[in-house]
């Protein structure tokens, strides 16, 4: 262990790990050393970790009791999730006098309903699930002001088109960007409401603000964040000056010559990292690594190489020569050395690899394994493919509701509001599993089998009572049964849907289909989270048409996530970046190594261009592959890693 650890040297206390480090597992072996005593076996429970969400605390109680810890555990708090856990905060509330933020579905409906007004004054026609697409843009634009620290100057906005000579077009962009700059601000004001972002950035401003004022005597620790948002980098410049404070930074490389430091721009590894040293007031030279004793060769080639191949276009002139000052051929084949290439012909083919490689580790006794990759769809395939062999494995990033069966069973539903008679809907509700109707099986097939047959061929009916003209007397209880869920579905006016009514009409519809099982388990609590927050919040985007209503609907389930399950192989795991930047197993799988997956492309940004966001005082939308290649960095530098890519995708 190295000479310098947490709580020893003086202020401010800044730490580091190198790439490819255990990051859980350092900090839970440092704290225990530093700070339990055999007289004192609790003395870790004063402690406050931060992390940087919530995905991260598992792991981290995982890391300590890896570690045989028996006592108390520390408080861990998620930075990323800080507003949603404001009271239960280490041994003090967060009593901080702000306006409650508002529910993040209505803000989406509340800003889409401001888009379909604007369109429909301009256009005549304003498409709700165009307008929600529209408010997601003005969600991200938000929340990178606030990630930002508020110094963005939204009043540069008049007159910008002129004074930098853009194209004329983007003047009626600037126009647009009224709903965020003047509308929405002063609709929150009225409604003693605030952003979500912005309260989130007050929050840990002012929590830094209460640190610098009285300092916290008991262990305070930052662990894992990069610092890309201003309030977090704010709370680390005060957690580093208590008493008993630190803050230990993921994958910093210090190693980096000062030319290719200097050359580091957004896209780079090292870009979050190099702005939070900066707005510390810290050298990246002045920062201990902990943890790097007995740094083994193999693992300090690996490091080199990587640094090397995410170097700054402009510092790789000199690429040949400082790997062979390095130690040439021999010290880039020892750098490689645990590192597995495979390329795959289809993503079917690389998801086989995939789970035969996690399948594999099993045979190895207390072996472990993890597939790390942003690419949800090679998550999902590896995940059923584990199954064929009883294995259990969740992603950590959860799936999503139209994927599970009662996410399909309410998609059904929807269409069904749209076409009460559309034969894929309805044979796909007398197949689906769920959809029971309060029916004993033997009084089902039948029926449904009869159904069926009028269904087949050309569709020879309109709505459901022609349908039933053509069925006869072959119908019996299920017919009545789905006639009268029907009947609960028919919307008062389909030209006008009110989402509010119409969510209670399809949750009272589940419940008739599928009676009590209609929202068990995390599908069934994911499903009634929406329709409870459309239910409460529908009305904010205004009445719809039905169409566009129920492509709304689908639009909301597609970005629901249900919850993880909590009963996978224990040395199995599918994570996402983020989480593994803090985590370490036997066996790393990078996945989904292909252009436009990993790192993912930048969010298209139709409301600024570049030049504006820096005029404003926008963080650069590369910023989001700065990131990304800091935690493939981190990542590719363990000793066991195979990359996996696909040669042929979509």
């Amino acid at each position: 262990m190295s000479a310098i650890g947490l709580f020893t040297g003086a202020c401010p206390r800044v730490r580091a790990a190198l790439p490819g480090t255990d990051l859980l597992a350092l900090l839970v072996r440092l704290m225990r050393a530093e700070l339990q005593s055999q007289s004192d076996p609790f003395a870790l429970a004063d402690a406050l970790i931060l992390v940087p969400n919530r995905r991260s605390i598992p792991a981290l109680i995982s890391a300590f009791a890896a570690a045989g810890h028996t006592g108390l555990m520390p408080a861990i708090r998620p930075l990323g999730d800080i507003e949603d856990d404001p009271d239960v905060w280490g041994a003090e509330p967060l009593d901080f006098e702000l306006l409650p933020a508002i529910d993040p579905l209505r803000r989406r409906l509340e800003l889409a309903r401001l888009v379909r007004a604007k369109d429909h004054s301009e256009t005549g026609f304003a498409d709700p699930a165009r307008a929600l697409a529209v408010a997601d843009d003005l969600c991200r634009l938000l929340d990178s002001a606030a990630a930002g620290g508020g110094e963005v100057d939204w009043g540069r906005l008049d007159g910008l088109v002129q004074d930098q000579r853009f194209a004329a077009h983007w003047e009626k962009s600037l126009q647009f960007l009224r709903i965020v700059t003047q509308i929405w601000p002063q609709h929150l004001a009225q409604e003693g409401l605030a952003d979500p972002a912005q309260r989130r950035h007050a929050l840990l401003e002012q929590l830094a603000v209460r640190w610098r004022a009285n300092p916290p005597q008991t262990p305070v620790i930052i662990v894992g964040s990069t610092g890309s948002v201003a309030g977090v980098r704010a709370l680390m410049a005060e957690a580093a000056k208590l008493p008993m404070g630190c803050v230990l930074l993921p994958g910093l490389d210090g190693r980096l010559d000062d030319a290719a430091w200097a050359a580091i721009d957004a896209q780079h590894p090292q870009f979050a990292l190099k702005n939070s040293l900066e707005a510390l007031g810290l050298h990246r030279l002045d920062i201990p690594i902990l943890g790097e004793d007995g740094l083994a060769a193999q693992r300090a080639a690996r490091q080199v190489l990587m640094r090397e191949a995410l170097a700054p276009a402009d510092a790789t002139a000199d690429w040949l020569l400082r790997l062979r000052e390095a130690g040439g051929a021999d010290f880039a084949a020892q750098g490689a050395q645990g590192l597995t290439l495979i390329e795959a012909a289809s993503p079917d083919e690389e998801a086989n690899c995939v789970a035969l490689l996690l399948r594999e580790a099993l045979e190895t006794p207390d072996r472990t394994a993890a597939l790390v990759t942003p690419d949800m769809g090679l998550a999902r395939r590896v995940d059923a493919k584990l199954a064929r062999w009883g294995l259990a494995i969740s992603a950590s990033g959860g799936h999503g509701l139209l994927d599970s069966p009662r996410g399909g069973l309410l998609a059904l539903l929807v269409q069904m509001c749209v076409d009460e008679g559309d034969p894929l809907a309805l044979a796909g509700l007398l197949c689906h599993p769920l959809a029971n109707f309060g029916l004993e099986a033997q009084s089902r097939p039948d029926p449904a089998r009869n159904l069926l047959a009028q269904l087949r061929g050309p569709r020879r009916h309109g709505d459901w009572q022609s349908l039933m003209a053509l069925l006869g007397e072959g119908g019996g209880e299920l017919v009545t049964a789905i006639g009268a869920m029907l009947e609960v579905l028919r919307l008062p006016d389909v030209g006008q849907a009110d989402l509010s009514d119409w969510a209670k009409r399809l949750s009272e519809a589940m419940q008739l289909c599928a009676g009590e099982a209609a929202f068990d388990g995390a599908d069934g609590e994911a499903a009634a989270q929406l329709l409870r927050g459309l239910a409460e919040n529908g009305q904010a985007i205004g009445a719809c048409e039905v169409h566009s209503g129920a492509r709304l609907i689908n639009v909301l389930m597609r970005g629901q996530i249900l919850a993880n399950a909590t009963d996978s192989e224990p040395r199995l795991a599918i994570w996402g970046p983020l989480e593994a930047r803090l985590q370490a197993r036997d066996l790393l799988i990078l996945g989904g190594l292909n252009e436009g997956v990993w790192p993912g492309p930048p969010p298209e940004e139709g409301l600024l261009n570049r030049a504006m966001r820096a005029q404003l005082g926008l963080p650069p939308p590369e910023a989001r592959l700065g990131l990304a290649a800091h935690d493939f960095a981190q990542l590719a530098c363990a000793p066991q890693v195979v990359l996996t890519r696909t040669q042929r995708s979509d």
